[in-house]
């Protein structure tokens, strides 16, 4: 929730227009390989994932817990991919922001900076997650 909070006017706009969706803890906030029409910023509470693959194979335990201000299926979603995994709410559930198409289309019909503004907080998330992907790559 970082960036709901900065003192930026356009990110206060942008605040006010979205719609926050409240999930209980184990409801699935998506799946993987359902069409990603939809990427979710977490405003409050914590999600988990555990990719289907991993499950499969009894791989171990291969989680990743999200924590509030994180974006999930951004790449999915800008790339127009399926969903790559399933994410569910954690701890006592979650609050998030959804962005969908339609939304940003919306958003791009008031104020070109606002869908700006998304994609820079879409972008940064793919850099940091491409980022932490070749460090992992680097250390193996």
């Amino acid at each position: 929730t970082e960036f709901l909070h900065a003192p930026d006017p356009l990110v206060n706009v942008l605040s006010e227009r979205l719609e926050l969706l409240f999930f209980r803890q184990g409801e699935v906030l998506f799946r993987q390989g359902d069409a990603c029409n939809s990427f979710m910023l977490l405003y409050e509470g914590l999600a988990v994932s555990e990719p289907e693959e991993v499950k499969k194979h009894q791989l171990g335990q291969f989680r990743f817990t999200f924590e509030p201000g994180s974006i999930l299926q951004e790449n999915d979603f800008f790339l127009r991919y399926p969903r790559s995994y399933t994410a569910k709410a954690g701890g006592c559930g979650c609050r998030v922001a959804l962005f969908t198409r339609t939304f940003l289309d919306t958003l791009e019909k008031e104020d070109p900076l606002l869908t700006a503004l998304v994609q820079r907080i879409a972008l940064r998330s793919v850099c940091w997650t491409a980022d932490a992907l070749q460090r992992l790559h680097v250390r193996q």
